[in-house]
């Protein structure tokens, strides 16, 4: 398997959450309710593997590949997705923030949760779109097969280390619990599948 179609496949399911998190504010929107320990799931999902895991796969094995490879950092791709790294944790903390005042039952925190959560969504959409459809391409022409074999298994080995095999477990479990919960649905596109 290839670098990028691991990472890819980890877009499908994080992509998958975003779906869910749409499900969750536009259920707020209307019924002025829903489950916070769903969103708090939700964000532990954000913190630990999408940060912690994925988002440090790229920026400590495949965008220095990258580079070696003579894609541009500097006014290039791969700065324009390093800066989106750290504006996504910024969004999921507001994100967080808001749904604690949600939960102390604050005044007005229902739209608060409703904002941050489309804030988040966006920049999660967008930010997946330029990697997929810009960086990976490139990526594609910039590696040859066989380095993007030995960057995979770099990959795999960096998952193994970071993060416990118990917790992408859990992870799955959660995308399949939500999916079935807020999405209802057995679509191909929504299914999150490791290779």
């Amino acid at each position: 398997m290839k670098a990028t179609e691991q990472l890819k496949a980890e877009h499908e399911g994080i992509k998958l959450i975003l779906k869910v998190m749409e499900r969750i504010s536009n259920k707020l929107e209307m019924e002025k309710n829903f489950l916070p320990n769903d969103l708090k799931r939700i964000i532990e999902f954000m913190k630990l593997f999408v940060y912690k895991c994925h988002h440090s796969k790229e920026e400590k094995i495949l965008f220095p590949a990258l580079e070696k490879a003579g894609i541009k950092n500097v006014d290039g791709p791969i700065e324009i997705i390093l800066n989106e790294h750290p504006i996504s944790k910024l969004l999921l903390s507001n994100l967080e923030m808001s749904l604690n005042k949600f939960i102390d039952r604050e005044s007005g925190s229902e739209e608060l949760v409703i904002k941050e959560i489309r804030n988040f969504i966006c920049l999660m959409n967008n930010h997946i779109n330029k990697e997929n459809e810009i960086l990976f391409l490139m990526a594609k022409k910039a590696l040859s097969n066989e380095r993007q074999e030995e960057l995979y298994f770099k990959l795999e080995e960096y998952e193994e280390r970071t993060v416990d095999s118990c917790k992408i477990e859990e992870f799955h479990n959660l995308l399949n619990e939500m999916k079935g919960r807020y999405l209802n649905t057995n679509s191909r596109e929504e299914n999150f599948e490791r290779k």
